[in-house]
């Protein structure tokens, strides 16, 4: 083939082919004749790019040169499983990237760092309530013209009851629901091991 021939074989620019015979990426073994009329030896060539470039670079891209081709040694088995090694750590650096942007954007959170969270907003609630009961034990007893102390402290004991009943069926219901979480936005391949 010419090397215009061989560029469109291998879904590339003929820049890359002139590139690749530049860098020894393929040898004068894959080149019959000389200069720009050279014509390349496709088998030879194809060995020589599939033992010379680089494995991960190659499995990223869209159309990896010569995949599965045997190198000059003949060891195409060990080129393929380190081929699919690769690819896997890189499919696997891949959704931890996702992974990592996906918890940046807030879509995970540490569930202990919610019941912190929640927890502390309960607490806020709990105080800003107990701290304006003066105020609607003065307003109660205008109205119905009852000592304030009386409805002030009729007013603690029914949200201290209240308070403590509520507490109870949240501890219940915090026991029943489960250490993890589904993300259901997720397809299988960036689910997220650990707390969601």
């Amino acid at each position: 083939m010419t090397k215009k021939q061989y560029a469109a074989y291998k879904q590339r620019k003929p820049s890359a082919v002139s590139n690749w015979i530049a860098n020894g990426r393929i040898t004068q073994a894959a080149l019959i004749g000389g200069g720009n009329r050279a014509k390349i030896w496709v088998e030879q060539a194809d060995r020589d790019l599939a033992s010379r470039l680089d494995v991960g670079q190659q499995e990223a891209q869209l159309h990896p040169i010569a995949p599965g081709v045997a190198n000059s040694s003949g060891d195409d088995v060990e080129v393929v499983a380190i081929r699919q090694e690769r690819l896997t750590e890189l499919r696997l650096r891949n959704a931890k990237l996702a992974e990592d942007a996906a918890a940046r954007a807030g879509r995970y959170t540490l569930s202990a760092a919610v019941k912190q969270e929640l927890g502390r907003v309960a607490g806020q609630t709990v105080a800003t309530i107990e701290a304006g009961l003066p105020e609607l034990a003065t307003a109660l007893a205008n109205r119905f013209n009852v000592p304030q102390r009386d409805v002030l402290h009729a007013l603690r004991t029914e949200f201290r009851s209240l308070r403590q009943r509520a507490a109870s069926a949240f501890r219940d219901t915090a026991a029943e629901l489960p250490a993890f979480l589904e993300d259901d936005t997720a397809g299988p391949a960036d689910h997220r091991p650990g707390e969601q």
